[in-house]
């Protein structure tokens, strides 16, 4: 998927990525700060959890990387 990333600072804050479309998944893994704000490519898959924004679908990522 590519998107947006951006940290959240609802709750106890975490990273989401925006879709071009308006789709947000939260993200679960490692993600480097230096991304925040920037467009992404995650590679990973959606599991069934609840996100921490509002009920995004979760996205454990395998990997990401500037797009």
């Amino acid at each position: 998927m590519t998107g947006t990333l951006r940290r959240s600072d609802l709750g106890a804050g975490g990273w989401v990525l925006e879709l071009p479309g308006g789709d947000r998944y939260a993200l679960d893994g490692l993600i480097p700060a230096d991304l925040d704000g920037r467009r992404v490519e995650v590679h990973g898959r959606v599991v069934e959890a609840f996100g921490f924004g509002g009920g995004e679908p979760v996205l454990l990522v395998e990997s990401i990387r500037p797009a």
